[in-house]
């Protein structure tokens, strides 16, 4: 048998040694069961080996080579054909594709996964451990297994700077906001214009009949002025304190009117200003308004009332900073509606 291998062996190295020469005859090796082998090739030369005989191997450089063995045996065989190149192919499916030059191919199957293995020992038991305060800014952490460590607490932070204390203004006239702080530091932006209403409701709840409309919506920019008075009247809802014989239409309270000039003026120039005029205990025939823009005349308007209770809205289209109005009668107005950049919350 060592034969044998020995033959394969040689055989193998002389197909791979030298130029390539031409095409040779396929040969198969028989071992014979009896000490010896037989060599076949295609060509239908043949030859027997004994198993223990010592061979030798000569190229003959012309494609073939002799072995010659101390027996008196010897065989000459030829260099094989050059093996074709094989390229694989997965075809996505579970199979792959082998495919050769020679044309030839085979389609193969994916095995099957193997029985997953047993699983492994369980590992030991990990320490349980326990922290204890040692109260001289220690602690200790002591395990199961014995060992210990003792850590120290770490030392406090700086304090941090002081913030500064800042504030809020509003510039109703220039539609600003600013924040400054104590650090000289500050931001001011733009601030939206929006659709306000005075109703006097708020003003009615906060300050009580007979109070001023001016002193509580000032701060929104908006300034109600009066040669005579009164001020906030809570209306017919609210039981009629003053018996001014008025309801408001947005909410029951008003600003109520003597006789006299009034006004109302805005601290930033206004479009679109709506304002409801009420009847008190008398009518009020062809009354004027004149609205203005930084002291010129813009825009007129004129309203009659009749009746109890009767109302009447007067609309300016124009741009405006005041309307102004001189009456001989009592009478009152309320849903004063306006553009502003900072409007009172109702």
């Amino acid at each position: 048998m060592k034969k044998l291998l020995f033959i394969l062996v040689l055989a193998a190295t002389l197909s791979g040694c030298g130029s390539d020469g031409s095409d040779g005859s396929d040969c198969t090796v028989t071992d014979n069961l009896d000490g010896s082998a037989t060599v076949s090739c295609d060509d239908g030369s043949s030859a027997s080996v004994n198993n223990g005989t010592s061979c030798s191997v000569v190229n003959n450089n012309d494609g073939t080579a002799t072995i010659s063995c101390d027996d008196g045996s010897n065989v000459t065989v030829a260099d094989g054909a050059d093996g074709s190149s094989c390229s694989v192919a997965d075809n996505g499916d579970g199979t792959k594709t082998i495919s050769c030059d020679d044309g030839t191919n085979i389609t193969v199957t994916d095995g099957t996964d193997g029985t997953d293995g047993t699983d492994g020992t369980d590992g030991a038991d990990g320490s349980s451990c326990s922290v204890a305060d040692n109260g001289d800014g220690t602690k200790t952490i002591s395990c199961d297994d014995g060992t210990s460590v003792t850590v120290t607490d770490g030392t406090d932070g700086a304090d941090g700077t002081d913030g500064s204390s800042c504030s809020v203004t509003t510039d109703t006239v220039n539609g600003t906001a600013t924040i400054s702080c104590d650090d000289g530091s500050s931001v001011t932006w733009s601030l939206p214009v929006s659709n306000c209403n005075i109703i006097f409701d708020d003003a009615y709840a906060t300050l009580g009949a007979g109070s001023s409309a001016l002193l509580y919506y000032t701060d929104y920019g908006v300034n109600f002025e009066s040669s005579t008075g009164y001020g906030i009247i809570g209306g017919d809802g609210n039981g009629d304190p003053g018996n001014w014989d008025i309801e408001g239409t947005n909410g029951s309270a008003a600003w109520g009117l003597w006789d006299g000039t009034h006004s109302i003026s805005f601290d930033t120039p206004t479009t679109g200003l709506t304002v409801d005029m009420l009847r008190g205990f008398y009518d009020v025939t062809d009354l004027t308004v004149t609205a203005s823009l930084e002291g010129v005349e813009v825009e007129t308007q004129t309203f009659s009332l009749s009746g109890a209770f009767d109302s009447s809205t007067v609309t300016f289209t124009e741009k405006l900073d005041k309307i102004e109005w001189t009456t001989s009668t009592i009478f009152g107005l309320d849903n004063v509606v306006y553009k502003g950049y900072y409007c009172p919350s109702n």
